[in-house]
């Protein structure tokens, strides 16, 4: 069984978990659309639940959209909800999945710390994550964002609670190889997030179980992944993703992806929270008692935000503010997500003068 929560309720775990997903569910609602791009996946939607397949025409064999997990979750949330506006569905669905992706960032951060003895009750990195306003847009916007937070922080989450107690082989329990794997189906530069996660899950699983279970969990992993390159190459006829030969993603275009990043830096104050977020995290970890293992779980989503970054800017970033830094944004404040009260002891050996 899979246990989401552990332990009691308290006033802490509220204030962690809950304030932030309350803040954030008021602000992303206030500030529900469709862009033009989410009519792209609801027509993609609408074709497949008429019978016509995952295309944008009926009869030309094209893809489309850029996450097909996107789709998947919208075909499947338009069933029970058939009476509701297919952007409706879409909204209300991305909004719930960026909730989700807060929650398990939240509750993640809580576990990692737990491992270490101590009770993390201050939402600072999902303060960030709220106080940002492009992160409110996208919340719905009928792409993937939503999914990308949820998506993020469930890994984020999986390999942080396998810090607690024993260690597992590599393989158990299996959906968690599995989960980690789903990053090229959200999108398909999100191949760098689940190799970030799978390196995590390697260093907290048991050394003992690598070589046998360590096959095992790399076919749990790539197993949805390969069906669905079989089946793009089967329909689509293409071995790539088509939507990466339409933006020529292969193309280096630094100077146009760094205006883009600058944009986005400049009309925030992401830097500034990093920074102190990082340097309360510096004094906090040491001193609980953090090992290798710790370091390398928290790490993970922070290195694979940092080169999703250098790959956006490489790209050229996008013709939405802010749109394709935002999951990295996310991943990179999950480690920070919660934090216990500091530890002030030296600054209060000084003032007695000890």
């Amino acid at each position: 069984m899979v246990r989401f929560w552990t332990g009691r309720v308290t006033a802490g775990a509220v204030l962690a978990v809950g304030l932030p997903v309350l803040c954030f569910a008021v602000l992303a609602w206030q500030h529900r659309w469709v862009s033009d791009d989410g009519y792209i996946n609801l027509r993609i939607v609408w074709n497949v639940l008429h019978g016509d397949g995952p295309v944008f025409n009926a009869g030309e064999r094209v893809e489309a959209g850029t996450s097909p997990l996107w789709i998947a979750v919208l075909v499947v949330a338009r069933i029970p909800l058939w009476f509701v506006d297919p952007g409706w569905v879409a909204v209300l669905t991305g909004i719930a999945l960026s909730l989700a992706g807060i929650a398990f960032a939240a509750v993640g951060a809580r576990r990692w710390w737990a491992s270490l003895g101590r009770n993390a009750g201050l939402p600072l990195g999902m303060a960030a994550v709220v106080a940002l306003p492009p992160m409110w847009d996208f919340a719905s916007s009928g792409l993937e964002t939503g999914l990308s937070f949820a998506w993020i922080g469930a890994c984020w989450w999986a390999t942080a609670r396998r810090l607690d107690g024993d260690l597992l082989p590599l393989d158990r329990p299996f959906w968690v190889p599995v989960l980690i794997g789903l990053g090229p189906l959200v999108r398909p530069d999100f191949a760098l997030f689940s190799v970030a996660f799978a390196v995590a899950h390697v260093a907290a699983s048991d050394d003992a179980s690598r070589s046998r279970a360590g096959w095992r969990a790399l076919g749990f992993g790539v197993v949805l992944p390969v069906l669905y390159e079989v089946f793009r190459m089967g329909y689509y006829g293409l071995v790539i993703p088509n939507t990466a030969l339409a933006k020529e993603a292969g193309r280096s275009l630094w100077e146009r992806g760094w205006n883009y990043l600058d944009v986005y830096v400049g009309s925030t104050l992401l830097l500034l929270m990093l920074g102190l977020l990082v340097v309360v995290f510096a004094l906090e970890a040491p001193s609980s008692g953090a090992s290798r293992r710790h370091a390398v779980v928290a790490a993970a989503p922070v290195v694979a935000g940092l080169l999703h970054t250098v790959y956006v800017v490489r790209v050229g970033g996008d013709f939405m503010y802010a749109r394709l830094f935002l999951p990295a944004t996310f991943a990179l404040l999950c480690p920070f997500a919660a934090f216990p009260l500091p530890r002030f002891r030296p600054v209060a050996w000084a003032a007695v003068g000890r």
